[in-house]
């Protein structure tokens, strides 16, 4: 039995969530019937023809599991639905989805008119049923175009107090849409009696990665070298984004750094201007200030966290090896953008956007900073996503900072800069796992070494050596942790005249460049 995934047609959503999970798919194009033991689960488009719909109910029949979207599923099953605009969903209490708490969702949704469909999740409107020897699972929403949603607002973050901090980036939670469909697979190859399996995100066993970003726009040298004492005295590799427009810092601040940080490019200019000459001009110059001191540099990361697609090409054009803006993705593992129909070739690295900064815009404390940053830290950790932190070094705070190296310096955590991550992940990125189930175990076709493997059996999960036959029984089991959801959590979408304000000194900081 094969332990992968068969994704109908292009859908370019899915597989960067697949690619991000280290899930083996197969885009299947053709019109040959799929047997069962072909595939785990199949992954159906909003839109499907004829020849699609009768391969894949024979797939289904025979006792394979299929994850529809709410029109694919009406079109097959001949029934009606109807859609609406939703901006958010919180999962319910107790379901199988109840630690994704808040799902940003500001797009169209559709329910399926089907008595014979059982909920999982009410809230989240994800329903179930078994079709002859299968089950299916239908899916309100359009995940292949959440994922490749570009549009952006302004979000509150959650924390406990009555004034949340906020900064704009993408519309939808990315990063939850995918814990929510990585959740989907697995019970669903557990269902089938499958174990699921997975490619482990960090090196050997380690459980989280600690990057820490630097946006240094407006800085000093005074605040600078602060920083950069902080980040050698806790053995912080910091990957420092700097603007070029002052030759000074440039050589006797920023080009000291390289010994034990790494420079990357963040501006010459502090503004995006959403036009292709000028934006190409801004970020060539400040590569070429850069070059000019013998700066070498592999990243960018973009003013005020923009992203588009136009943005994306130069990026390509000037060769940066990855970029980080939360206007495209915040809170998630890397991934390579899609736009033009094709995948980029710049990775993108998503790092937590609230910096202390917005903290103390929200009229936090520095002790009220540390509580939220050891928060943040602590769900990352029981996640085991990335912990991804950054700080703009004209805001100081150099208490708060230290005090949060001092927590992850305790923590037995992989601490490297973006370009390390970017280069870990480029080769992750290139596995494909090749794997069977026989019996009680697990066969792969070939190996790599100093990868690592998840496997997945209910509620427990084990994190083991990636190589050619592994048996199921004997291994360390580890239970699946949830994370718990405040009961307060839509107080972080309630409207507030702050968030005009915030808006508006948005758009004044950006005229002003």
């Amino acid at each position: 039995m094969n332990l992968k995934v068969g994704i109908i047609g292009y859908q370019p959503g899915w597989e960067i969530i697949l690619n991000q999970e280290g899930i083996t798919f197969d885009r299947i194009m053709s019109k040959n019937p799929i047997k069962p033991e072909n595939y785990a689960v199949l992954i159906v488009p909003s839109s499907i023809n004829s020849d699609e719909e009768h391969i894949i109910s024979n797939y289904l029949e025979g006792g394979g599991s299929v994850i529809f979207e709410a029109k694919s599923y009406a079109a097959i099953f001949k029934k009606k639905y109807k859609t609406k605009n939703v901006s958010y969903l919180v999962a319910s209490d107790k379901s199988h989805y109840t630690g994704i708490g808040l799902v940003d969702i500001n797009s169209e949704m559709s329910y399926v008119h089907d008595k014979s469909l059982v909920f999982i999740d009410t809230n989240l409107h994800i329903v179930f049923k078994n079709v002859g020897k299968g089950m299916l699972i239908v899916f309100p929403f359009d995940i292949n175009s959440l994922i490749l949603n570009y549009e952006s607002i302004r979000k509150k973050f959650y924390f406990m107090r009555k004034e949340l901090p906020s900064e704009i980036v993408t519309s939808v939670s990315k990063g939850k849409i995918r814990r929510l469909v990585t959740l989907t697979l697995s019970y669903m190859f557990n269902s089938r009696k499958l174990p699921f399996v997975h490619l482990w995100y960090y090196p050997d066993k380690v459980k989280n990665v600690f990057l820490f970003r630097v946006d240094t726009d407006f800085c000093n040298a005074k605040d600078a070298k602060s920083l950069w004492e902080i980040c050698r005295r806790y053995h912080v590799n910091g990957s420092w984004f700097v603007d070029t427009v002052s030759d000074e810092m440039l050589s006797k601040v920023y080009k000291l750094m390289e010994k034990d940080q790494e420079i990357g490019l963040h501006c010459f200019r502090h503004i995006i201007f959403n036009n292709y000459r000028k934006d190409y001009e801004n970020i060539n110059l400040g590569l070429s200030k850069l070059k000019e001191n013998n700066i070498d540099t592999s990243g960018f990361v973009s003013p005020y966290g923009d992203w588009n697609p136009q943005l994306g090409k130069i990026f390509e054009e000037l060769n940066f090896k990855y970029s980080s803006e939360f206007c495209l993705d915040y809170d998630n593992f890397p991934f390579y953008p899609n736009f033009d129909n094709r995948f980029s070739k710049v990775l993108q690295i998503p790092v937590h956007p609230i910096s202390p900064g917005r903290l103390r815009r929200s009229h936090f404390s520095e002790s009220e900073m540390i509580q939220y940053y050891l928060y943040v830290i602590e769900q990352k950790k029981l996640l085991m996503e990335p912990i991804i932190l950054y700080h703009h070094p004209s805001h100081q705070k150099f208490n708060v900072i230290e005090k949060l190296f001092m927590k992850i310096e305790e923590q037995n955590i992989w601490k490297t800069n973006f370009t390390g991550f970017a280069d870990w992940w480029e080769k992750r990125n290139k596995i494909k796992l090749q794997q069977k189930l026989v019996g009680d175990k697990i066969i792969s076709e070939k190996t790599e070494d100093n990868f690592f493997i998840r496997i997945v059996i209910d509620n427990n999960y084990a994190i083991v050596k990636f190589k050619k036959e592994i048996s199921l029984r004997g291994l360390d089991w580890e239970k699946v942790e949830r994370i718990r959801i405040p009961a307060d959590i839509k107080n972080t979408r309630k409207k507030s005249w702050r968030d005009v304000l915030y808006d508006r000194e948005n758009k004044q900081g950006k005229s002003k460049q």
